[in-house]
């Protein structure tokens, strides 16, 4: 099944201001963030006859498909990991100060 049009525009770095992402509860963004995960695994688990290689024509990135889709998904979770342990391994530098990390290896 082809897509019915154009994809949406996203704005993730406008999102940020225009959504209020720094203004929200941790707790609260963290528990739609989980239900909303369920709901996108469930519809993964729902669909059958999947074609991977399908192919969408984005007007600025070009032919992607629907596997490159899958697994930049997966990828963009996974920078978001990064930079949660940057950022966590950052405060532990300054928490742990005059203490050094270095023992524990490169970062």
């Amino acid at each position: 099944m082809d897509p019915p049009g154009p994809w949406p525009p996203i704005d993730p770095q406008g999102w940020v201001t225009e959504r209020s992402y720094n203004d929200r509860r941790l707790d609260a963004s963290l528990a739609r963030f989980v239900d909303e995960r369920y709901r996108s695994v469930a519809w993964l688990r729902g669909l059958a006859g999947v074609k991977l290689d399908r192919v969408y024509t984005h007007p600025t990135v070009g032919p992607i498909k629907a596997g490159d889709l899958l697994h930049a998904w997966l990828a963009h979770d996974l920078i978001h990991i990064r930079q949660l342990t940057r950022l966590h391994y950052r405060w532990l530098k300054r928490s742990a100060a005059p203490y050094r990390l270095d023992y524990a290896g490169p970062f």
